[in-house]
């Protein structure tokens, strides 16, 4: 016996996933015959290759005509052993998010080389459409901008009213250039000179007498 499995996949839509339909244990297959089945609502097919398990060992043949069906079918001059990938089947999704679709595996026959049966063991999968992870990036990037443009306005604002709450500045009074002082006239360091009442000669300052006439001074 031989098992034929399908590996689960995900993607988002407008996008192509490859599905990989796989062969494990193999005993040693001659030829093989097997239908892959899909929802047409949600997957369209594009093409499909042969893995690595029959490329190049085998004849292999893909009938896509029918919509929401893969028709695979091998020959091989010599028998098939072991695990590998039978055949890549790419997909372009076309669904809506969250919408399911199931991979399941039909009318799996297997002959070894002297044409006898061999048991197939069929393991199906579900394909599910994925969130756009490039959408989903954009919009975390517009939340992103729209918070910082909101940021910088509520530190406008704050700012705005803190400048409205502060005192205003008085004026301070301008600074005059000092007036340039008038010379002051010296004070007068002495009287004026007296005269003798007798014989008109100047009088010495201090002397009780005239020094000239010898007229006693008065006062």
């Amino acid at each position: 016996s031989l098992t034929v499995s399908v590996e689960p996949a995900q993607a988002p839509s407008g996008q192509t996933v490859d599905v990989p339909i796989l062969v494990q244990g193999s005993p040693g297959f001659a030829a093989l015959h097997l239908e892959l089945t899909y929802n047409p609502a949600v997957l369209s097919v594009q093409e499909i290759e042969p893995g690595d398990l029959v490329a190049g060992e085998a004849l292999t043949a893909f009938n896509t005509d029918e919509a929401g069906r893969v028709v695979i079918s091998v020959a091989a001059g010599e028998a098939i052993q072991g695990d590998g990938t039978l055949a890549v089947a790419r997909f372009r999704v076309q669904g809506e998010q969250g919408q399911t679709s199931p991979l399941d595996l039909e009318f799996g026959k297997a002959w070894d080389e002297s044409g006898f049966d061999l048991v197939v063991n069929i393991e199906p999968a579900e394909f599910t459409v994925g969130a756009n992870t490039m959408l989903l990036l954009l919009a975390a990037l517009a939340c992103l901008l729209l918070l910082l443009f909101l940021l910088v306005v509520l530190l406008l604002i704050r700012r705005r009213r803190r400048r409205r709450a502060e005192p205003l500045a008085q004026p301070q009074p301008v600074p005059t250039s000092p007036q340039p002082q008038q010379p002051q006239a010296p004070a007068a360091t002495g009287q004026a000179p007296k005269f003798c009442g007798n014989c008109g000669q100047p009088l010495e300052p201090g002397k009780r007498f005239c020094i000239h006439c010898g007229q006693p001074v008065s006062g």
